[in-house]
């Protein structure tokens, strides 16, 4: 089940790629590459199969457009896919990477307090959101990580360090910097991530957390270049036209209403933009939070286990204890 949901996430994407490149092509250089392809491949096909054969009947002619317009509605499945699966590769290179540029857009625009009061990423890296707030005062989880050791098992002085600082509240004087500070807790976040994945019930978990976050990732870097694009066009496509309205003195009724329809594609690309970067700090926290939460608990749990006796020295068995004289004698006295 979850495969199917992921594949129709990649079609998706693919599928909102396609759209992108056609409302772009179409509403600012008028032209349909997509349908214009489909039909182009529809019809050597059809020559291909011998159905472009003249004297045909009604009934043949309704087959044969059908037959056509399945065979369009295919392409058209297997390009969205295909791009599709390029998209995915794409999100995950852009994920590695670093700083993550569309990410931040706002956040540098607007700060990080304006940012996060509308639900969309911050500057910070999300991995240290989860322990450590916007206010630099260590989150409930972080504390938790910090209590049962978890930034020491590095053993690096720096890790020390950034561990006692969250045990004493972050206290300004003992502060390790932030780059101290992030390389320790992404250094854990590793760490928890492979502990939460080795749970079979974690990982379905994560995995599906992990597929919308990537699908949202596609959807903002899409939307964000549809948008830098369509900026792009539209101020090369005003300048013509101002040019031409210039050299021909005629009206500009027709070129404002185009205009418009053009604001209205950027708008709407902005839009989905910003709410797929809002998905995108939402899957990031959910993510986050549960693989610091789930390796949290397995910490507390080892650390209330009680040991096994193989834990320790083996002890050695108790020596079976000798019956007494009284007790190998018989009645009468004698010994059994």
């Amino acid at each position: 089940m979850d495969f199917v949901k992921e594949l129709g996430l990649t079609l998706l994407a693919g599928a909102f790629a396609m759209l992108g490149i056609e409302v772009i092509a179409n509403f600012f250089l008028h032209k349909k590459p997509f349908t214009t392809l489909a039909r182009k491949i529809t019809v050597e096909g059809s020559e291909m199969t011998g159905e472009d054969r003249g004297g045909e009947s009604r009934a043949s002619g309704k087959g044969k457009s059908e037959k056509d317009q399945t065979f369009m509605v295919m392409v058209f499945v297997l390009i969205a896919f295909a791009a599709g699966i390029f998209l995915e590769d794409l999100s995950l290179r852009y994920l590695d990477s670093d700083p993550h540029l569309v990410k931040k857009v706002p956040a540098t625009l607007l700060g990080n307090s304006y940012a996060d009061a509308l639900a969309l990423p911050t500057k910070t890296d999300d991995r240290v959101l989860a322990l450590i707030g916007l206010n630099g005062y260590p989150t409930s989880l972080g504390r938790d990580l910090a209590a049962n050791n978890a930034f020491c098992m590095h053993g690096s002085a720096d890790d020390v360090k950034v561990q006692a600082w969250i045990k004493n509240g972050a206290q300004a004087k003992d502060d390790p910097g932030y780059d101290k500070v992030r390389a320790s807790i992404r250094d854990l976040y590793f760490i928890a991530k492979n502990t939460a994945y080795a749970h079979p019930q974690h990982y379905d978990e994560l995995r599906r957390i992990q597929a919308r976050y990537e699908f949202a990732v596609s959807l903002a870097l899409l939307s964000f270049s549809f948008f830098g694009a369509g900026i792009v066009v539209w101020l090369v496509s005003f300048m013509k036209s101002v040019s031409t309205r210039r050299k021909k003195g005629g009206s500009g009724g027709e070129g404002a209403h185009e205009m418009r329809n053009q604001a209205l594609v950027l708008a709407s690309f902005l839009v989905i933009y910003l709410l797929s970067l809002s998905a995108v700090a939402r899957e990031a926290d959910a993510f986050n939070k549960r693989v610091f939460g789930y390796f949290s608990t397995d910490l507390i749990s080892e650390k209330t286990k009680p040991p096994s006796p193989s834990a320790g020295a083996t002890p050695s068995p108790s020596p079976t204890p000798s019956p007494s004289p009284e007790a190998t004698r018989a009645p009468n006295g004698r010994p059994k």
